[in-house]
């Protein structure tokens, strides 16, 4: 009996810990990365310098790269991107002036 409740003491604490470390540690993830990952060509051939199309799509969120870094990529697809980005918030209000 003790060690039952031991154990449901010890499972307890540890759930409480559990919930407050998701709580605090939590990130924040751009909502519009999924869709310029999707807007890419999808090849994750890794010639823009990044690892696969969602690498690169952190970066164009971060503006740290431009979209003619992609290699396998169309100018028209681009352009979406490019309209994409200016139109559309980031989590903080923040829009991204990607250049071509």
């Amino acid at each position: 009996m003790i060690a039952f409740l031991v154990l449901l003491i010890m499972g307890g604490a540890l759930g409480l810990i559990l919930a407050f470390a998701s709580d605090y540690f939590y990130v924040k993830e751009d909502p519009r990365l999924e869709t310029v990952t999707k807007m890419l060509p999808g090849f994750n051939c890794g010639a823009c310098g990044c690892p696969g199309c969602s690498g690169m799509a952190e970066k164009l969120l971060s503006n740290e790269i431009n979209l003619t870094a992609c290699k396998p990529g169309k100018e028209e697809d681009f352009l979406k991107i490019q309209d994409y980005l200016k139109n559309t918030k980031g989590p903080e209000g923040q829009v991204v002036n990607v250049k071509l």
